[in-house]
């Protein structure tokens, strides 16, 4: 692949990309161009963006376009507007199955009937008001928007409405002077909604990446959130690594955990702490959710004179039996890697997205949405991030040029693609 500038019949000068083998993958919450709203003005403001049978829109309107909700006054009224807003919107709803189809399909009727949905349930004796589903309509002037939190510690909440979004670059060269200008480019952006997880996200930038031609990456640094059992083991199948920790074991004195013992899930076999091999385990398969899991157990004879007994096996149990799940055996295998000192070492490279995350927020707009929208937004940030490896390329390039490094017909400069 090259760039090629002019139109004379000249040889034109190129400039050769190479393909660097590791990338790495973060994701970032998009503020959504909506306000903060409580869950009674979602449901008033639904309310007022509907249309309304003529004959109540005298009552309506001084409901739900002239009024607003008195945040000081006592729970029990601010609880008696909410169920009057949800009997209207029954009865707004109602009023719609006398209407033609076609005109029950605008957005203001789908986002009145998601919202109360999601905010009351109709039951013999009353209307009830229900948890607030995840997923939830937080503001109808943008349904898609969603509320989600960074953190999970209290200290450090970081919640907000709107989207996620997945950005991928390439690995910088590492033999570049201090000060020298990145060459990693970005290589995927996929806007996601905001619930959704980064586990579930990684085949979609990696269809990203086969949509614009380009080979999944030898090494791929990410966080805990994309990393599984699942994912390591996918890894490992199509030959390429995926380089991150995964949630550490659970902390128990007795009896001992599945840390404790060593399991070939290939052989149907494990060992116990003391060394002593399990009989054949057996394969269980959840019908549900079809998520695979095995069992293995030790007899009786052997557990009863075992001299970690105590330790080992309940109280109240004959022999020890150990229940894994289908991919236990690549998390086991990535934790004893991170117990090595080398591990950390290896995960530095995975710390500089931050650093393009936060340059592409501050310097080009992707922590705000500008639009409404799940695809509007999506397009948004793909703009920003081919403005942002266009900018790179011009600083690199100018770099290269003040160093004496060639450009043209020979060596090329270390930027890739």
């Amino acid at each position: 692949m090259c760039f090629s500038s002019g139109f004379s019949r000249k040889p034109r000068p190129t400039v050769s990309l190479k393909v660097h083998k590791a990338q790495r993958l973060d994701s970032t919450h998009v503020l959504g161009l909506v306000s903060q709203m409580s869950r009674l003005e979602g449901v008033r403001e639904s309310l007022r963006l509907a249309p309304a049978r003529p004959a109540a829109w005298p009552v309506w309107w001084e409901r739900y376009a002239e009024s607003r909700p008195d945040y000081q006054a006592p729970r029990e009224a601010l609880a008696e507007r909410m169920l009057q807003a949800g009997r209207d919107a029954r009865d707004r709803l109602g009023w719609t199955e006398t209407l033609p189809k076609a005109l029950c399909q605008t957005r203001q009727w789908k986002t009145l009937r998601q919202v109360f949905g999601e905010h009351f349930e109709l039951t013999p004796e009353s209307i009830q008001r229900p948890a607030q589903p995840p997923g939830a309509v937080h503001h109808p002037h943008d349904s898609e928007a969603q509320w989600s939190s960074k953190s999970t510690m209290a200290a450090q909440d970081k919640s907000s409405v709107g989207y996620k979004t997945q950005v991928s670059e390439t690995v910088p060269t590492a033999d570049d002077p201090p000060g020298a200008p990145t060459d990693a480019v970005i290589t995927a952006v996929v806007t996601q909604p905001a619930i959704g997880s980064d586990k579930a996200a990684l085949p979609a930038v990696e269809g990203e990446w086969v949509r614009v031609h380009l080979p999944k990456p030898e090494a791929l640094d990410v966080d805990a959130g994309y990393t599984s059992g699942r994912e390591l083991a996918r890894a490992e199948v199509e030959g390429r690594e995926l380089i991150g920790p995964v949630p550490p074991a659970p902390k128990r004195a007795e009896p001992y955990s599945a840390e404790a013992f060593e399991e070939n899930i290939r052989d149907r076999v494990a060992v116990c702490p003391a060394g002593q091999p399990s009989s054949p385990c057996r394969r269980l398969e959840e019908e549900s959710t079809s998520q695979v899991s095995y069992r293995f157990e030790w007899n009786h004879q052997r557990c009863g004179v075992c001299f970690l007994r105590k330790r080992c096996v309940g109280w109240n149990q004959s022999h020890r039996t150990l229940l894994v799940g289908e991919y236990h055996e690549w998390i086991q295998r990535r934790r004893r890697a991170m117990a090595e000192p080398g591990f950390k070492v290896r995960m530095h490279p995975r710390n500089g997205i931050e650093g393009s995350i936060s340059e592409l927020k501050r310097g080009y707009g992707l922590g705000r949405s500008r639009v409404r929208g799940l695809a509007k937004t999506s397009l948004q940030n793909d703009l920003l991030a081919a403005a942002c490896p266009l900018k790179r390329w011009a600083r690199r390039m100018a770099w290269e040029i003040e160093r004496g490094r060639p450009i043209c017909d020979g060596e090329a400069p270390a930027w890739t693609a």
